[in-house]
């Protein structure tokens, strides 16, 4: 139960298993093996990350997998370079696609607060005149 571990893990890996997702805890983020470059299997069960997982899972850059058919998806991506390496890209692509939240977030925020103060300014002076 340290922070970091996983990352260490992860950077050596060949093709990253995130398991918690297979049993009833719900998924880890599996964002940081897919930004390191790495074939990741998940579990079916993803919970709290399941927008994340199906943006991954939907171009490519993740697959979900089952407890009885870890093994064989496991074996396919060990077997298969260039299979990890379209994985790895796609997962990339999504991470960079997504990249950009807070700042869009922010603006948003700073965008309804000008628009509410706005608002607010007119309700005020028309309070006045009335």
């Amino acid at each position: 139960d340290t922070i970091g571990e996983l990352r260490k893990a992860y950077a050596i890996a060949t093709v990253v298993v995130v398991g918690r997702s297979f049993g009833d805890l719900h998924g880890s983020d599996m964002m940081e093996p897919v930004a390191l470059g790495k074939a990741t299997l998940i579990g079916p069960r993803y919970g709290e990350f399941a927008d994340t997982a199906e943006k991954l899972v939907s171009a490519g850059g993740s697959r979900v997998s089952s407890r009885h058919q870890i093994a064989r998806d496991l074996a396919a991506l060990l077997a298969d370079p260039h299979l990890r390496e379209d994985m790895a890209r796609a997962g990339r692509a999504v991470i960079a696609r997504e990249q950009g939240a807070t700042v869009r977030h922010a603006a948003l925020l700073a965008h309804l607060l000008l628009h509410a103060g706005a608002s607010d300014a007119k309700l005020h002076a028309g309070a006045m005149h009335a």
